[in-house]
């Protein structure tokens, strides 16, 4: 695994996820597999459904993490424009999106150069994000 950003020697994933139960079972897991995991639920849980980094660019999250796992719902304006902040401010950080085929052939054109894989268990989430870090060293 790679550092790249954080302060910490464990690499930081950011878990972009509007789902409470499911989020937090993504970081206990990364956790457990030796990464630092912080999370998001994007903006609908923000006061007034905003997002700093679409703003103003800034989101002390997102300027930690070292990967991002994105299972937001591109085909809503408002967490689509955090992934699209999230492009256009930080190109060079690796996006890694779990989504299904039908969305997946309706953003084809935005998902150029982000890692998208169709929903898998969560060992292979973690198998995936690895290979992520280990793309940008």
């Amino acid at each position: 695994m790679v550092r790249t950003s954080g302060g910490s020697p464990l690499p930081y994933v950011l878990i972009e996820h509007n789902d409470l139960e499911r989020r937090h079972a993504l970081m206990e897991h990364f956790l457990a597999r030796g990464f630092n995991a912080i999370s998001c639920g994007g903006p609908r849980v923000l006061p007034d459904a905003v997002c700093s980094l679409v703003v103003d660019g800034q989101c002390p999250l997102v300027a930690v993490a070292d990967v991002i796992l994105y299972d937001l719902d591109l085909d809503d304006d408002v967490e689509k424009a955090v992934y699209n902040a999230i492009r256009a401010t930080y190109p060079m950080l690796p996006l890694v999106l779990e989504l299904p085929l039908a969305t997946t052939s309706r953003h084809r054109e935005d998902l150029v150069g982000a890692i998208v894989i169709p929903p898998f268990d969560t060992d292979h989430l973690v198998d995936v994000v690895d290979d992520a870090l280990n793309r940008v060293a």
